[in-house]
């Protein structure tokens, strides 16, 4: 049997004490359709309160997901929330979770960019427009560099990653035809050989 991990960007952004029932859902799922994933690019200056907005982010919006099916274990920040739902965790949830894997597929399509939100007491994030970057026609930030940290990063974390495949990457745009109906494409086409040549950087970092 192949057993997967295949990680597809969120729809939308969920704050951290929506999600009690997670490991339920992970249990739950087949084994080649596991969790999401997203890369986070962070907004403004380096300061302590950006640090932990990315921080919070990583771990609501990806650690808690792929901690368990690469590590055994929920991040302790996520099971020491207030509210968490640690009550639907059953014995031999975190054996099943973290079944060994033939390979870990990535879907990336962009980063979401992170601001530090203080005033929010629930949340200390914000989502913010990508400035500073290309957009697509769907108004989604065009940032490949963004997909070869996320690669890197989770080789340092997961010491025991299995092989990683880039299973979906992809823009929306608004190509206009050329003479004779063909399109031209040429902006998927720039953003697939950026995000090609963010892999083969990823690589090369090891």
């Amino acid at each position: 049997e192949l057993r997967t991990g295949r990680l597809n960007p969120p729809d939308r952004l969920k704050r951290p004490d929506e999600r009690p029932a997670e490991p339920v859902r992970l249990r739950d799922h087949d084994p080649a359709r596991l969790t999401s994933f997203d890369a986070a690019h962070r907004l403004g200056d380096e300061s302590r309160a950006e640090r932990v907005a990315a921080a919070v982010f990583a771990r609501s919006q990806n650690r808690q997901f792929a901690d368990p099916i690469l590590r055994g274990r929920y991040p302790a920040a996520i099971l020491d929330m207030p509210g968490a739902g640690t009550d639907v965790i059953q014995d031999g949830d975190l054996a099943l979770i973290s079944a060994p894997l033939d390979y870990y597929g990535i879907s990336f399509a962009h980063p979401t960019v992170v601001a530090a939100a203080p005033g929010n007491t629930a949340i200390p994030f914000s989502l913010e427009p990508g400035t500073g970057m290309p957009m697509s026609s769907a108004g989604w930030p065009i940032h490949p560099e963004a997909l070869t940290r996320l690669l890197t990063e989770m080789d340092r974390r997961y010491p025991n990653l299995p092989p990683v495949y880039v299973t979906g990457s992809g823009g929306a745009f608004d190509d206009e035809p050329a003479e004779g109906g063909a399109p031209r494409d040429l902006h998927r086409i720039a953003y697939l050989d950026g995000h090609l040549a963010a892999i083969a950087a990823a690589n090369t970092a090891g």
